[in-house]
């Protein structure tokens, strides 16, 4: 995989369990997040995961208004299991 793409893409549960709601949209993530000019770090699923150990609920996206520390706070209040 190129250095530039997201090394979780291939196994990004967004893109694999079909939690966006149009092929169109995931198009979108991919090509502003995962494939270009090393925009993953900026991803807030990205971030997250390196805070966190253990996999991401489906339900953060890549442009989550909220900051990494709210989105790991929300995680953690409310016990969401995967």
């Amino acid at each position: 995989m190129a250095e530039n793409v997201c090394p979780k893409l291939e196994k990004c549960p967004i893109f694999i369990k079909g939690v966006l709601f149009s092929e169109m949209a995931g198009e979108a993530y991919k090509n502003l997040y995962c494939l270009k000019d090393n925009k993953y770090p900026q991803c807030k699923r990205f971030m997250v995961s390196q805070k966190m150990v253990g996999p991401i609920p489906e339900k953060i996206l890549p442009n989550s208004v909220l900051s990494v520390d709210e989105l790991i706070e929300q995680i953690e209040k409310l016990k969401i299991k995967i």
